[in-house]
């Protein structure tokens, strides 16, 4: 299972549909927020085959979409 999850992070950090700065700048920003939130980030509950899927844009080229999940930590006193 890890390493399907390792794939689809790596499928979702490709960003293939913008240019090179901005490709840059979502994977700094998504590092970031995977550096900063690591321990509210907990692993997806979802199945494998409803985790990530292709679309058709209304111009046929597929469309990639991937879900983080945050849930927040029940704290209890």
């Amino acid at each position: 299972m890890e390493e399907h999850d390792n794939h689809l992070r790596r499928k979702f950090m490709e960003f293939p549909y913008v240019s090179a700065t901005r490709k840059q700048l979502m994977v700094d920003l998504m590092s970031t927020l995977e550096e900063r939130l690591q321990s509210q980030l907990l692993p997806c509950s979802l199945p494998p085959e409803a985790r990530s899927f292709k679309n058709k844009n209304p111009n046929g080229s597929p469309k990639h979409q991937f879900i983080y999940q945050i849930r927040p930590e029940i704290i209890s006193d």
